[in-house]
Formats: C-alpha cells, structure tokens, sequence
C-alpha cells in the first residue's frame, strides 16, 4: 500500500520560508500559461526590513524559461507544506526566469 504524505498549508511567513531555501517546488501553470508543473527553486530571500508596524521582505524563486509564467497567485507546493504566492517574473536568462514575491507580516 502506498501512502501519499500529507501536507500541510501555511501562511508564508519569513520563519517558515527560511528553511526552505535551495529547495525544489512545483506550481500548476494556468491555461494561459499552457498548463502542466512547473517547477521552481525557493532561490533568494531578502533580510526583512521593518516598518510601520510591519516586516516586508522579498523571495527570488527560479523557474525554467520554456514552461513561463504569467504574473498571478499560485500555490507553491513542497514536500512538507504548500502556501499560496503572487508571482512577478523580474529577470530572463538563456535557461531560466526569475520570479519575485513581495510579502509583508505583522512585527
């Protein structure tokens, strides 16, 4: 019998992401999009600066130039969690795009 792990759904959050750096995710590409996985690594994530009652901070995540994005809310998912992102492609390479999410959390 084959069990399928459970994952669980959070909130993105500076602490949780951290650890997550380096690691491989998977979106689901829109229609729009041409559909499929996509897969992506949690590549950056800036040193949070504080403001106005709030942390802001951004994550770099890095995807394959052949199955693009368009800008929009996905859900990102790991082997251990899954959380929902607005995604921003802000850099192109020869093999890779580079996508940005902008995040804010209470101090």
């Amino acid at each position: 019998m084959t069990m399928t792990p459970i994952r669980r759904h959070m909130e993105p959050t500076y602490s949780g992401l951290r650890p997550l750096l380096g690691s491989e995710v998977t979106v689901s590409a829109s229609v729009l999009d041409g559909g499929g996985v996509v897969p992506l690594t949690l590549e950056y994530l800036s040193d949070p600066v504080s403001w106005g009652g709030a942390m802001t901070y951004s994550l770099r995540l890095t995807g394959p130039v052949d199955a693009r994005l368009s800008p929009g809310r996905y859900e990102v998912v790991h082997a251990a969690c899954s959380f929902v992102l607005s995604l921003f492609p802000v850099a192109d390479e020869v093999l890779h795009v580079h996508y940005e999410s902008y995040l804010s959390e209470p101090v």
